[in-house]
C-alpha cells in the first residue's frame, strides 16, 4: 500500500498548463517569421516564411500543411492549458507533431534540390518544436508514474 492510499488521498495531478500555453502561442507566431534566405537571379537575399510558400508554385501544399500542422499543435497545447490532462495520449500528440514539424524543417521538406540556408525564424521554430517534444514526452512519462503510484 502505498503512502497516499494510506492516507486515502491522491497526490495531485500533474500539472503543465503553464508550459503549454505559451508554447502553443509561440508556434503561432513563429509562423510568421521567415525561415530560409533565398538569393534571387540579382544576388539580393529573399526571405521566406511559410505564409510566403503558400503563393508559389512549389510550395503550396507543404506551406498548408505545415500551417495545419502548426494551428492543430496550438490548439492542442490551448486545450492542455487550460484543462487538466489525465490522459498520456495528449502529450504523446503534442510531441509526435512537434517531431514531425522539426523533421520537415531540419530536412526542408518542400524545397527540393534547393539548399537555401536556415534564416533566425527556421531555427528559432526548430528550437520550440524540439522543445514541444521534450515537454510532451516528459509530461506523458510524469502522467505514467503517476498514474501507476496512484491507481
Amino acid at each position: 500500500m502505498t503512502a497516499a492510499q494510506e492516507h486515502d488521498h491522491a497526490d495531485p495531478l500533474p500539472r503543465y498548463g503553464s508550459l503549454y500555453g505559451p508554447l502553443g502561442v509561440l508556434a503561432l507566431a513563429l509562423s510568421g517569421t521567415n525561415l530560409f534566405l533565398v538569393y534571387d537571379s540579382d544576388g539580393q537575399v529573399d526571405r521566406d516564411s511559410l505564409w510566403d510558400m503558400l503563393h508559389t508554385s512549389w510550395g503550396t501544399e507543404i506551406g498548408f500543411i505545415s500551417l495545419l500542422l502548426i494551428f492543430v499543435l496550438a490548439g492542442l497545447c490551448a486545450y492542455a492549458a487550460v484543462r487538466p490532462v489525465r490522459s498520456i495520449a495528449l502529450p504523446v500528440v503534442i510531441a509526435g507533431l512537434a517531431f514531425l514539424g522539426a523533421l520537415m524543417l531540419m530536412f526542408k521538406i518542400g524545397w527540393g534540390d534547393r539548399n537555401p540556408p536556415f534564416d533566425d525564424g527556421a531555427i528559432m521554430l526548430i528550437s520550440t518544436a524540439w522543445g514541444a517534444v521534450l515537454l510532451g514526452l516528459v509530461h506523458a512519462i510524469h502522467l505514467a508514474i503517476w498514474r501507476r503510484h496512484n491507481h
